[in-house]
């Protein structure tokens, strides 16, 4: 069928969307909340108040939310509660949980692991929480129903201790997800995939069936001009980086 778009009046200030497994909702974060809001239309119906910042989410078909703060991963149900931490980062490693993805039956979840210099890929088991260690650096990990784990490759620019993203090369690699088992080695599909400066996430969406869409190119870096009262701009000589709020 030909691509829809849909937009509500209701969701000023949504973040971070993904739908439910039957594509009729759509949760996303407004401020510090979880909600989901139906795409026939209706009001937005509150889930979790969240405490910290949301790195993702994930929706199975059990009817339960999957969603990644600097404190761990969290269990909620879709229909509203308390979230229920799932796993929490090793005490004292700096690591933080982002960008869980649900498996096919709902048993498992792919997730990234940043631990403050590099993003590795992992698995969780929803019903006891164990982590499980791919053993392969990466991020925004997604499964496609042939068999193949996608993930992100984030690269830095600017150099030093700049923190500038440039953008991510996405790769593909034979998974089990029964075993939660990567079965060979990772070959690219493409680069320059846009990445967040701030979340370190790849501006990608991906179908099961390996279909994907992406933003192209870098994003956040510039230099910095001086600019007179009367519009002319003046290069200042600085290295292209992540400047913001520049001031006297």
């Amino acid at each position: 069928s030909p691509l829809a778009s849909w937009t509500s009046t209701r969701t000023g200030g949504a973040l971070s969307p993904f739908f439910s497994p039957d594509g009729e909702f759509v949760a996303f974060i407004v401020g510090s909340r979880l909600v989901k809001l139906a795409v026939r239309g209706g009001p937005a119906l509150p889930i979790a108040d969240i405490n910290g910042t949301f790195f993702g989410g994930t929706w199975n078909e059990a009817g339960e939310i999957l969603f990644a703060t600097e404190a761990g991963l969290y269990l909620v149900p879709d229909a509203g509660g308390g979230p229920a931490l799932l796993v929490a980062p090793d005490s004292g490693s700096g690591e933080s949980f982002r960008w869980p993805e649900v498996l096919p039956g709902g048993k498992a979840a792919l997730v990234a692991i940043w631990d403050g210099n590099v993003d590795h890929l992992g698995a969780v088991t929803l019903g006891s929480g164990a982590l499980q260690r791919l053993g392969l650096a990466g991020s925004n990990p997604h499964y496609i129903r042939q068999g193949y784990l996608v993930f992100a490759m984030i690269g830095s620019a600017g150099g030093g201790n700049s923190g500038a993203l440039a953008s991510g090369t996405l790769l593909t690699v034979p998974f089990d997800p029964d075993r939660l088992a990567i079965l060979g080695s990772a070959v690219p599909v493409t680069d320059s995939i846009q990445v967040g400066i701030n979340s370190r996430t790849a501006k990608l969406g991906m179908s099961r069936s390996g279909t994907i869409a992406f933003a192209a190119g870098t994003v956040g870096l510039s230099t910095v001009v001086a600019v007179s009262r009367d519009g002319t701009a003046r290069e200042l000589g600085t290295d292209e980086r992540f400047y913001q709020a520049p001031r006297l």
